[in-house]
């Protein structure tokens, strides 16, 4: 149970609604689970003890899906950065995605220079979705915050999630990513973090996270809040405003250790996704991902709608429809750069995974399962 007395400090406000239009398309993180993984799923679902039905009944959630938003401008005394917006995820225990962090990333370089140089705070390129949950050190997942606010996300949401996580919880995710003012005067930005479970162990049912972390470009007094304790004020260039619907407190979980299956790679590595020396960005990336977007989500609502009586009129042409859906896709995927090829790559896993399952009634291998459809990177 939380810390009861009335609490001083900031509580979030309704939140406005944007009008702003945001330069870039929308990516889906829905990568498929590795053959391993599946086969550590078979074998849960065969067991008969105690644990093995608790985790069978985990293995039997919605997979996770991970999606970031568009991405929008962040200006600062006279430079400007295309950054994150927004994030949403489903995450499974059982379905564990892979993320990256920013090692070496030149991200929305020129602004993160003059953040770093023309402030007293030190600055990050902070992951909306933690790399150690399957964020990837991409655009749409990265947002100039102070290393204050990026150590109170750590504590305050990051922290408990990993942790129900690591329980075997089903989670609901939600990071949304602001400049707190329009001019270019100030830095200011905020987190707003929801986290609920939804699913998986009964202790946690109904834990929720509600949750604005604020980044400061100047230092200002303000508290931490405890389920445990008395709020304690501290002086930083951060401050955490505190939902109506929150229930869950920094210190009402140990640090979370490693999670097998969700570790992070160095951001050095290959799918630390096309920001590094990315000259084309984001012009022709946009247009051809654009395009590749909106022909897998063509061919992904075929699919959903097929008739499930194979014998039917309406089944055969519905199958000649997605099988030329599927040609139009290949043809524009071969068409496109290896930059573009990386970030769509596991929404072009899913889309043939779904097309062979449900024309061919089949799922062969990843790489097999490419080279035979002609998609190749």
């Amino acid at each position: 149970m939380g810390y009861s007395e009335k609490q001083p400090g900031r509580d979030i406000a309704t939140p406005q609604a944007s009008n702003k239009k945001s330069p870039v398309v929308t990516f889906s993180d829905q990568r498929l689970s590795t053959e391993t993984q599946i086969a550590q799923q078979q074998k849960i679902r065969s067991a008969q003890s105690s644990q093995a039905i608790q985790l069978k009944a985990i293995c039997q959630l919605a997979p996770t899906a991970i999606n970031y938003g568009n991405l929008q401008e962040f200006k600062f005394n006279g430079k400007t950065g295309s950054v994150g917006s927004k994030m949403t995820a489903h995450l499974n225990p059982l379905d564990p995605r892979e993320g990256s962090d920013t090692g070496g990333s030149n991200a929305y370089s020129s602004l993160f220079k003059e953040l770093q140089s023309s402030t007293d705070s030190d600055w990050v390129r902070g992951h909306l979705l933690n790399h150690d949950l399957g964020g990837v050190a991409h655009y749409n997942n990265l947002f100039p915050i102070t290393k204050g606010a990026n150590n109170d996300h750590k504590f305050e949401v990051e922290y408990p999630v990993k942790h129900w996580l690591t329980a075997g919880c089903e989670i609901d995710y939600l990071v949304t990513a602001k400049k707190e003012n329009a001019g270019d005067a100030d830095a200011d930005g905020v987190f707003e973090c929801l986290a609920t479970v939804t699913e998986g162990a009964s202790a946690y049912k109904g834990k929720k996270i509600q949750k604005n972390i604020h980044s400061k470009t100047k230092k200002i007094k303000n508290e931490m809040r405890y389920g445990r304790k008395k709020p304690q004020e501290r002086k930083g260039f951060v401050e955490v405003e505190y939902g109506a619907n929150n229930n869950t407190w920094r210190d009402d979980y140990k640090a979370p250790g490693p999670t097998k299956g969700w570790e992070h790679t160095d951001g050095s590595r290959e799918n630390n996704y096309f920001i590094h020396n990315n000259t084309r960005y984001p012009g022709e990336f946009a247009k051809a991902t654009t395009k590749l977007s909106a022909l897998i989500t063509n061919l992904q609502s075929e699919l959903k709608n097929l008739p499930s009586d194979r014998y039917s009129s309406t089944y055969t042409l519905a199958v000649k429809k997605a099988n030329e859906s599927m040609d139009s896709l290949r043809s524009q995927w071969n068409g496109v750069g290896p930059d573009v090829k990386k970030i769509i790559s596991s929404e072009i896993l899913h889309v043939v995974d779904n097309y062979l399952m449900k024309i061919q009634g089949r799922r062969p291998s990843q790489s097999v399962m490419l080279q035979e459809m002609g998609f190749t990177f």
